[in-house]
């Protein structure tokens, strides 16, 4: 049943596990976020936090844009992934299939 909510508060989720993807030229990035924060819905605005640190910040900043992918609950085999993969590997994505 698809209940409509006007606040993520209204969910009642308290944790929703998330990929943050990029990509520049031939650079495929991935990062797990566990902290995605809805600011306003009109407009709709996030709030996210990647540690500066990963190779993912530099790539938004060249790409302009990002991909956010909320994970589902019986998928927590993508977050695992996500842990494993070298944080110089280029082409993060390989093994991913984003809709």
């Amino acid at each position: 049943m698809l209940v409509e909510n006007s606040t993520i508060w209204e969910t009642r989720i308290q944790c929703v596990d998330f990929l943050l993807t990029a990509s520049a030229g031939d650079r495929n990035e991935l990062y797990y976020l566990a902290t995605v924060c809805q600011l306003s819905l009109d407009p709709i605005l996030i709030s996210i936090a990647p540690n500066p640190e990963y190779p993912i910040c530099e790539v938004i900043q060249e790409a302009g844009s990002f991909g956010l992918h909320a994970v589902p609950a019986n998928r927590g085999d993508l977050v695992a992934r996500a842990f494993a993969l070298a944080a110089n590997d280029p082409d993060k994505f390989r093994g991913f299939a984003f809709e």
